[in-house]
């Protein structure tokens, strides 16, 4: 059991510690709201979206990976159109001093919709053998990550905030670049379009 625990947290941290458009919405975001704010939104989101989420996944990736699920297929372009949408509000902040909004409604809209998770999430998933439930397994997957996250939210929150204060306006424009490449790279490799 031991063994899982330690592989669920190398995944936890490899998948935490990697940029996304979840990161990067928030780099943005930290110019304009406290951690504090981020924390208790983050909250709020990692259990009404993402532990519903990720137990899900984990507890039927046998079953759905034996599947030819097009949803899965689909995601890659409906990430990619979120992605899009999150890299105009981006760039909007700069072009219109505007901020941006990111509360936990925002922070689901990015995972629920981002592929990330449905494509690493069942890899990770199968060191989740702690129990011979596979509902608890996937329960479990998911509590392992919540202080993982917390580490690196706070990481990512003051990366944007140095961001902000080192390259002033501009770092709104390195965010839309990123997360614009992140939804063309999603738009390349969907395989609606093999």
């Amino acid at each position: 059991m031991i063994d899982n625990i330690i592989s669920t947290v190398v995944f936890w941290v490899s998948f935490a510690f990697t940029i996304g458009p979840f990161w990067l919405m928030l780099m943005q975001a930290a110019k304009s709201y406290s951690l504090f704010y981020i924390y208790r939104h983050y909250v709020l989101y990692f259990m009404i979206c993402f532990i519903p989420q990720g137990t899900s996944i984990g507890a039927v990736v046998s079953y759905v990976g034996s599947l030819d699920f097009i949803f899965f297929d689909y995601l890659y372009i409906i990430g990619a159109g979120v992605i899009f949408y999150l890299a105009y509000k981006s760039l909007r902040t700069t072009l219109k001093a505007a901020d941006i909004t990111y509360n936990w409604k925002i922070m689901s809209l990015i995972g629920l919709t981002n592929p990330k998770l449905y494509i690493t999430a069942p890899v990770g998933a199968l060191s989740a053998q702690y129990t011979d439930n596979i509902f608890i397994n996937g329960f479990l997957f998911m509590i392992i990550a919540f202080p993982i996250f917390l580490t690196s939210l706070s990481l990512w929150y003051y990366l944007g905030k140095m961001g902000h204060k080192i390259a002033a306006e501009k770092f709104s424009y390195f965010n839309c670049f990123l997360l614009s490449a992140f939804a063309c790279y999603l738009l390349y490799s969907a395989p609606v379009f093999d």
